[in-house]
């Protein structure tokens, strides 16, 4: 009986480790945010990683240059569970 609860305890464990992230080695885009008060003649769709919510999300605006990221897939590297 000792034996399964190890084993269970064991395999709870792993389980834990592997659902956490590495946060050290993320993208420098999860470091931009959306510009405010710059306004050029371009309208680009971004995705942003927002880290008051730990979340990525889709924005609109005009700025003189793309920053974030194309896709949502890229922006989720940037997702972390602290």
């Amino acid at each position: 009986m000792k034996n399964i609860l190890y084993s269970l305890m064991l395999l709870l464990g792993v389980a834990l480790i592997s659902c956490t992230k590495n946060c050290d080695n993320q993208p420098t885009a999860c470091e931009d945010e959306l510009p405010t008060g710059t306004v050029c003649q371009a309208y680009y769709t971004s995705w942003f990683y927002n880290v008051d919510n730990n979340k990525c999300e889709e924005q609109g605006y005009s700025g003189c240059s793309p920053i974030g990221f194309e896709t949502q897939e890229e922006c989720e590297a940037c997702l972390c569970n602290k």
